[in-house]
């Protein structure tokens, strides 16, 4: 379909794709930013906002595998605008400020937020030319990101004027704001739907199977579980760890966060555009993981001592490492995806990542409230991705000597 569409058509799918995920990752991340002040009304610690993004990653599990038959049925374009209506309900409801509400509102989100890259990847890979992928894929997914960003800017201002679940019902107003972003992209994409397809988990075991018999597809996949049990364990303690530990205020460690999260858009950028440019995105995703492990050293050392101009710096390349990595990867599985199975494949991929965010993030955080710091169980960590780092590096190089040999 690349050739079918103008330029002004490819940035606007890539722009498009990219808000839908912005939204999402909005979702995702307003239980951490709402900890501190949310947690005492429902009668929970802080830390445990672990267990909530773990349940939004089992229903994103489930929907994610759901999200191709979805596709084929409903067309991508209006299964993206039921992820949109998805959110604004989730945030209605969570602004019941009920404990079993927030519990339904990680549910809804999760599911909407399971469907959207797999989806996307579908419009993504018929959309831009091969040559293109992993800078645009990575373009699209500084959704996750920006998503942070805003909440981690927007949030904290905005509850000094109303309370948090006021400011629930007033996200959830404004989201819906977006179907309208999604009404040209209807006759580009959704006119080959099967009206007639059963919403069903059909084709997955035939990915899964797929993933289990090309090692360098499950090597990536591996990897990308370890790169996602990091990510979650930053983007959902941060500001919890700088509030707690480092008595930052909610507002300056909503900066921080936010600082970080902006960090990582530029570095979803810098380093698809790295791996179209050197055609070694292994290599790119080694060496991610060789830098997000230097950063959860250096963020296990954070203390008092630390002046903010510096907690901030590393912070911000944690998100260019940690949060930065997903462009490359899922660009990487749909050039290894058989034709016409990127939403399969994707979808069966997100299965498995998803699994390190899934454990990761409760995980993290009953053993940091065990320990009674989140110092130490960061500096454990950074043996995680930098395992993988070294994997990654070893077979991209025995990948090119096999080739060289070959040729």
């Amino acid at each position: 379909m690349s050739t079918l569409l103008t330029r002004a058509q490819v940035h606007g799918s890539v722009a498009m794709t990219t808000a839908v995920q912005t939204l999402t990752a909005f979702a995702v991340a307003i239980p951490s930013v709402l900890a501190i002040v949310a947690a005492p009304d429902l009668g929970m610690p802080p830390a445990r906002v672990g267990i909530l993004v773990s349940i939004f990653f089992c229903a994103a599990i489930v929907s994610g595998l759901l999200s191709g038959s979805m596709s084929r049925r409903f067309g991508p374009i209006a299964t993206l605008r039921l992820c949109v209506l998805l959110i604004a309900v989730a945030l209605g409801v969570a602004a019941g400020a009920h404990v079993v509400l927030v519990i339904a509102f990680a549910i809804l989100a999760g599911i909407a937020h399971g469907v959207v890259n797999p989806v996307s990847s579908q419009v993504l890979s018929q959309a831009v030319p091969p040559r293109q992928r992993s800078f645009m894929f990575s373009i699209k997914q500084t959704g996750v990101p920006m998503g942070s960003a805003v909440a981690g800017l927007l949030l904290p201002p905005l509850l000094l004027l109303v309370s948090w679940q006021q400011a629930m019902v007033f996200l959830a107003l404004g989201s819906l704001t977006l179907l309208l972003a999604l009404r040209p992209f209807y006759s580009l994409f959704d006119s080959e739907r099967d009206a007639g397809a059963s919403i069903m988990f059909s084709g997955v075991r035939e990915s899964f199977a797929e993933i289990a018999g090309n090692p360098r597809v499950l090597q990536l996949v591996l990897a990308a579980t370890a790169f996602a049990f990091v990510q979650l364990a930053v983007t959902t303690f941060l500001i919890i760890y700088l509030h707690a530990e480092l008595e930052y205020s909610l507002v300056a460690a909503g900066a921080v966060f936010s600082a970080m999260s902006v960090a990582s858009v530029f570095g979803r950028v810098f380093w698809g555009w790295l791996a179209d440019r050197t055609g070694k995105p292994r290599r790119v995703l080694a060496g991610l993981g060789f830098l997000m492990g230097a950063c959860c050293l250096a963020g296990g050392l954070f203390s008092n001592a630390w002046p903010s101009w510096s907690v901030t710096l590393i912070a911000m390349i944690w998100g260019g490492s940690a949060v930065a990595w997903n462009g490359v990867f899922l660009a990487e599985i749909a050039r290894l995806a058989p034709p016409g199975k990127v939403a399969g494949m994707t979808s069966s991929v997100q299965a498995v990542f998803f699994t390190g965010s899934l454990v990761g993030a409760p995980l993290f955080g009953a053993i940091a409230d065990s320990v009674g710091s989140f110092g130490p169980c960061y500096l454990v960590l950074a043996l995680l991705p930098v395992s993988f780092g070294i994997a990654l590096l070893r077979s991209s190089f025995v990948a090119a000597r096999d080739l060289s040999a070959g040729g």
